[in-house]
């Protein structure tokens, strides 16, 4: 995905401590709000991961 805006260096960069810095937020707010919406192809999909924020999985 992240290619079809900027190249996937550009991407890397945006991501330098694996948290994105404030170049990446709005393209991930951007995404956010495309999937949210439902206009997306079929085939891209949202990968969900229990406890991502926490740390903690809680069933």
């Amino acid at each position: 995905m992240a290619g079809w805006l900027v190249s996937d260096s550009a991407a890397r960069r945006m991501y330098p401590d694996g948290r994105g810095d404030a170049t990446a937020r709005p393209f991930a707010r951007f995404w956010a709000a495309v999937f949210r919406l439902g206009p997306a192809p079929k085939r891209w999909v949202t990968l969900e991961v229990p406890g991502r924020r926490t740390g903690r999985f809680e069933a």
